[in-house]
């Protein structure tokens, strides 16, 4: 035994009140035990990889944070969609509107005038 747990000992041999149980003291030593060997979930790792996946283990954050990234994109949608002047595209492909898969300024919009390929 060692002088931290001899002093643990006599504490609890003074503690007023009730009579604990025959085994609350190897209870309470095992539990001590238990805690010094289980690692620390990852909290003492550097920066937001540290705390956040032992913050998003409870699900209620999980789904909070969950919420606040869609309400987030949704907003950035919305404003940059208004930012965005209507009719501003005047390399538009004939037939293809502002918001089309295929208009420049998109990744297959640009790799079709790249190419020089032609619209199915």
């Amino acid at each position: 035994m060692d002088p931290n747990e001899k002093k643990l000992s006599e504490l609890l041999r003074q503690w007023p009140g009730r009579e604990p149980s025959p085994t609350f003291e190897q209870d309470v030593l095992r539990r001590i035990r238990l805690d010094r060997a289980q690692p620390d979930a990852g909290l003492d790792a550097p920066g937001i990889w540290g705390w956040l996946p032992a913050w998003l283990a409870a699900p209620r954050r999980a789904a909070f944070a969950a919420g606040c990234t869609l309400v987030l994109a949704f907003a950035v949608g919305v404003v940059g969609a208004m930012v965005v002047p209507a009719g501003s595209d005047a390399r538009a492909i004939p037939g293809t509107t502002p918001f089309s898969l295929l208009a420049p300024g998109t990744v297959a919009g640009d790799y079709l005038a790249m190419t020089g390929g032609q619209r199915q």
